[in-house]
């Protein structure tokens, strides 16, 4: 499935909507998690829809059983760091914030 010029169509896409909530969350400083993310440092570094979709391709499921996870937490959204995960699999690479203290939970 390619979107060249149908933006339209692509839009309405799980993918496309996980493409655009990565961007807020990294960018967009009214975005409720923009904290956990962009105050972070933590970039979103992919020009367009279509090069996230070259890196990902479709969701392997489409329901909601995968979401967009970074390979390294502490990085970026970027080619090589980015892969379609199970809610397990995010919850063993994601950070804890509990006591004023972040911490990152290992397998």
């Amino acid at each position: 499935m390619i979107f060249k010029n149908r933006r339209r169509r692509a839009s309405r896409t799980p993918e496309y909507k996980a493409f655009r909530n990565a961007r807020q969350r990294c960018e967009y400083e009214r975005d409720r998690k923009y904290i956990y993310y962009g105050g972070r440092g933590i970039r979103f570094l992919f020009k367009t829809f279509l090069q996230f979709w070259e890196e990902l391709g479709p969701k392997p499921s489409p329901k909601h059983l995968y979401s967009l996870d970074r390979i390294d937490s502490d990085g970026n959204y970027e080619p090589g760091n980015v892969k379609w995960s199970t809610r397990q699999e995010q919850n063993r690479n994601r950070q804890y914030r509990g006591l004023g203290r972040t911490m990152q939970l290992a397998a």
